[in-house]
């Protein structure tokens, strides 16, 4: 059980961490003042993290699909 929670930690963090790092790059890139409003791109990012943390346990190419399609849908 220990080794799932973690798991399930270090998913969480490795997916908000990515998902924050490629937000702020692609709104610098069109002009957004990502200094100026950074805890709300920190709050979409822990969003998204928290919303991909249950599809952790699928086969890694659903993994991917599931993962895409979140953060798709959190971008509309």
């Amino acid at each position: 059980m220990d080794s799932l929670l973690l798991y399930a930690g270090l998913f969480f963090y490795h997916f908000t961490l990515d998902t924050v790092v490629g937000l702020a790059l692609v709104l610098t890139l069109n002009g957004y003042d990502v200094k100026k409003n950074w805890r709300r791109l920190l709050l979409v990012g822990v969003i998204l993290g928290a919303a991909n943390v249950p599809i952790f346990g699928l086969p890694q190419a659903l993994r991917t699909v599931s993962w895409m399609m979140v953060t798709f849908a959190g971008a509309i």
